[in-house]
């Protein structure tokens, strides 16, 4: 179990590169940018997900259109930040599991 845990963090501290270089790129482009904007011009797919997901309810078009327009490079920092220190954690808590005997 530890190993899976290790393997479990380290996925998320080196898995998020993509996102961290989207989050650089949102700067270049536009530091005011939305990530809805953003989705838009250069994820068609993923914007077209965003909307049929929010089609299905009122709060879930509130709760998309209001997470998508925050400014795209601060939400891709931000999930990169976050999810490392989660795989952090992670790999804290691993490195106190008992070795397999």
């Amino acid at each position: 179990m530890k190993q899976v845990f290790t393997h479990l963090g380290y996925l998320f501290i080196w898995g998020d590169i993509w996102i961290l270089i989207m989050g650089i790129h949102a700067l270049f482009v536009s530091p005011e940018i939305t990530a809805l904007s953003y989705l838009e011009a250069y994820f068609q797919l993923l914007y077209q997900v965003f909307m049929w997901v929010s089609s299905w309810s009122e709060f879930l078009k509130w709760w998309v259109l209001s997470l998508l327009g925050f400014p795209a490079a601060f939400l891709f920092i931000a999930r990169f930040t976050l999810s490392t220190l989660l795989g952090v954690w992670i790999l804290k808590l691993a490195n106190k599991m008992p070795a397999k005997s």
